[in-house]
């Protein structure tokens, strides 16, 4: 036992004021009983100061390995008075620690060293005797948290820093404790969810979501929560947000898991409101679906249309009908009368075609003045529809006192059996039957496989015969169509392209015989000959040492899906010598790619041989942006449905800007069809587009008889310095 008064209590100092040795070595002893450390063994852990204090608040021992107070590193020190030289304001928060450790409480505290700026946490605990529990001594312990004040000091930064973000960010975001009940929301989500951050707490995230979208919201939680915690937890998605007022908001979902915050906070969910992307690409899709003018839909958007129709026919049984509909002597009417009368005849037609069919029924406007409708009822409903049709244009022209004018069609139609899946087919028969409606005199309904298809059929295959032996022979016409530099306002390339001359010696349109080549697969070997006849062109010219133009050649889609047609374009070029850059490859109908290795391979091959790549009809499906970037494309010809209406239509021309633009930033030229007019024609150089074909530009013409491409008359009010001008305005 240590020496004791009469009282009990420890014997006071001896006349020195210091306590006696031997019960300084009882109080060292009762510490290592109680701790089973001693205090040098403490001294020496970095950054600790121990002190074995006396009830009179002497050192018995000082330990430290920080200087403080006089204190060596690493050195024991003893008989030291605790508040000797030490700052008044830390004595009294000393004191009043040290006299509750003095009454037999524990007491933890931090402050700060002004003269070091080190940051010490303290702690002040009694020394009991273990048989009479009374306090003897007292065992201060004060550690080094300068590093840890420092990173707290961080962390709150940081914390508050976040909420703050969190609170006005205008993005929507939650957080979701460790079982997803939602904790705090900013004022962007209650404003999305039309609830209240009171409403919100202690909900679970799973009830803001419409139920079919509840599992993959659990999931993603659950997943988020299982991450590591060095690594972040991040699940992407999208879900439909319940509003307090029944609605929903499509929105796209990101969870991130994170070390659980001061609140407890284990995800942060943020959502980003989908409505006007969603009502943005709808429009998107409307105007790539559908004809500008008319406002029915184009010939992609039919394509899509009928594909969906026949698949739904074969898996029911269902039969459908299409109706080919054209205006009887659309070109001359447009000749005579000018485009402004025939718009307004195509939105007129238009007009007839959806008052007479059935609103299920889609209805489109594929070519320039010839419309389709497939009828989901069938032939009678298809016969009914076209008799109304008839009907109704013919009571539109008869007696009118407007000054329109007068208008007839003619209607092909086509009955579709449930066993057809190919739209391609479809239209063939009713084209077929058109062109037999014109042939008996116009403004009637001729329906394929009557008793009248008889002669559209021989004269589909005298067509078919012309074309082959034509090919075979090296007797069709090569014509060149002229295609404007809109930088320099001067005619700097041209398109070659195949023309027929039918029995008589007379042209014929290629939309007689087009269609009949692909429908027979005729279309590599025409590509081939029109190759073949363009290559020989250059080649002529280098012989004669004239200067090379760059001509384009069209190669349908199924053309690359012939090796040998590559390997003959490639040797034809070698055998010419001709340099590379002069013979440019358009890729049309890039849709019915079958293969796009294959393609791929095939415009790589022809690139080695210094054909740079178009790719025609771009804009006209989602997938040209795919080709785009899987081909090494040096030019992208913007689909013609789009360019024409540049100077009518705002959103055709938005349009063909983001196009241009973005062909541009990928280092590709753009080039704009079926420029018929001249505010068509200004109204492109002011959008950013690299050159300009059309009727406008020039009409395709026969070569001359030097072999040279015919010189283009091309009308341009302004001169190319005013393009320029209009182009960087």
């Amino acid at each position: 036992m240590y020496e004791a008064t009469h009282d009990g209590s420890p014997a006071g100092p001896d006349r020195t004021g210091r306590r006696p040795l031997a019960q300084r070595q009882q109080l060292r002893t009762m510490l290592e009983r109680s701790t089973g450390i001693t205090p040098q063994a403490l001294g020496y852990l970095p950054g600790l100061v121990v002190a074995v204090l006396d009830l009179d608040y002497v050192a018995i021992e000082l330990t430290s390995t920080v200087a403080a107070h006089g204190s060596v590193r690493g050195q024991v020190q003893t008989d030291v008075a605790l508040f000797d030289g030490m700052p008044e304001p830390l004595a009294t928060v000393m004191r009043e620690h040290l006299d509750l450790a003095a009454r037999g409480h524990s007491t933890t505290w931090r402050y700060v060293e002004k003269t070091s700026g080190i940051t010490f946490d303290t702690e002040a605990a009694p020394i009991q005797d273990p048989f009479t529990a009374a306090v003897v001594g007292i065992v201060l312990v004060a550690r080094d948290a300068s590093e840890q004040a420092a990173a707290e000091h961080v962390r709150d930064a940081v914390l508050r820093g976040f909420r703050s973000s969190f609170e006005l960010a205008p993005i929507p975001q939650a957080l979701l404790d460790d079982t997803g009940q939602v904790q705090t929301a900013n004022a962007a989500f209650t404003d999305l969810v039309g609830r209240s951050v009171d409403e919100l707490a202690g909900m679970p995230f799973t009830e803001l979501v419409l139920p079919r979208d509840v599992p993959r919201m659990d999931r993603a939680v659950e997943a988020t929560l299982r991450a590591p915690a060095d690594a972040v937890g991040r699940q992407d998605g999208d879900a439909r947000l319940l509003r307090e007022d029944g609605e929903s908001v499509h929105c796209a979902v990101h969870m991130i898991g994170m070390e659980p915050d001061a609140m407890g906070a284990r995800t942060i969910v943020q959502v980003l409101d989908q409505t006007e992307r969603d009502r943005y690409e709808q429009e998107l899709r409307t105007i790539a679906n559908h004809d500008s003018l008319t406002g029915l839909l184009n010939r992609r958007g039919f394509r899509e249309r009928v594909g969906d129709s026949l698949s739904t026919g074969r898996r029911r049984n269902e039969a459908r009908a299409l109706l080919l509909i054209d205006i009887d002597h659309f070109k001359t009417i447009n000749d005579l009368h000018g485009h402004a009368a025939g718009d307004a005849m195509l939105c007129e037609l238009a007009e007839a075609i959806s008052a007479v069919t059935d609103p299920r029924d889609p209805a489109a406007r594929i070519a320039g003045d010839e419309f389709a409708v497939l009828c989901v009822d069938g032939p009678t409903a298809a016969r009914a529809s076209a008799a109304a049709l008839l009907q109704a244009v013919r009571d539109r022209s008869g007696g009118r006192r407007d000054g329109r004018v007068p208008m007839t069609v003619s209607i092909g139609l086509a009955e579709v059996d449930p066993v057809m899946d190919d739209v391609d087919d479809v239209l063939m028969r009713a084209d077929m039957a058109l062109y037999e409606a014109k042939d008996f005199g116009r403004d009637r309904v001729i329906e394929a496989g009557s008793t009248l298809t008889g002669d559209a059929a021989r004269r589909s295959d005298r067509i078919l015969a012309t074309l082959r032996e034509a090919i075979r022979t090296d007797a069709l016409v090569l014509h060149s169509q002229p295609i404007l530099d809109l930088h320099t306002g001067r005619v700097s390339q041209h398109e070659m392209l195949a023309r027929m001359l039918d029995d008589d010696g007379e042209l014929l349109s290629p939309g007689e015989f087009l269609p009949i080549a692909e429908r027979h697969g005729l279309m590599p070997e025409l590509d081939a000959w029109v190759s073949r006849q363009t290559i020989g062109l250059l080649g002529a010219q280098r012989a004669q040492g004239r200067s090379l133009p760059k001509l384009h050649v069209n190669m349908s889609a199924r053309s690359a899906d012939h090796p040998e047609l590559l390997h003959e374009l490639t040797s034809s070029i070698a055998g010419h010598d001709l340099p590379p850059g002069h013979l440019v490859v358009e890729l049309s109908d890039t849709s019915r790619l079958a293969d796009l290795d294959m393609a791929r391979r095939f415009v790589d091959g022809l690139s080695s041989a210094g054909c740079p790549l178009a790719l025609d009809e771009f804009g006209a499906g989602w997938g040209s942006l795919v080709y785009l970037r899987e081909l090494p494309v040096e030019y992208v010809k913007i689909d013609g449905s789009i360019t024409r209406d540049a100077a009518i239509d705002e959103r055709a021309a938005t349009l063909i800007e983001g196009v241009a633009s973005t062909a541009r930033s990928l280092g590709v030229r753009s080039v704009a069809p079926y420029v018929d007019t001249q505010a068509c024609l200004t109204r492109l150089g002011s959008l950013g587009v690299d050159y300009a074909q059309g009727f406008q530009v020039g009409k395709p013409m026969p070569l001359t008889q030097s072999g040279r491409p015919a010189r283009a008359h091309v009308a341009i009010e302004a001169p190319a310095a005013s393009l320029t001008a209009t182009r960087q305005r």
